[in-house]
């Protein structure tokens, strides 16, 4: 399943669906709906109403960054195992 998230995620981002970290207007929506397939629509909606406390911002910039890192962290450790 991850592979899957992390081919997704690389996909989007390379088709610019998910902003780049330099883009100055972002939207985060498409980095949310992502994390919502994956892990359930509870998990998502729980995550886009903490925002502030999980990311330490409210910025949309913040919780895109947060779902990138998230998945390239489990991506390595899945993939170092």
């Amino acid at each position: 399943m991850l592979n899957y998230l992390y081919t997704d995620l690389a996909q989007l981002k390379a088709r610019h669906a998910i902003p780049p970290a330099t883009a100055e207007t972002v939207n985060d929506a498409i980095a949310l709906n992502l994390f919502g397939l994956y892990f359930g629509k509870g998990n998502q909606e729980m995550l886009s109403q903490q925002r502030g406390q999980i990311t330490g911002s409210e910025d949309p910039k913040s919780m895109i960054e947060w779902i990138d890192g998230m998945i390239k962290v489990g991506w390595q450790l899945c993939s170092n195992s």
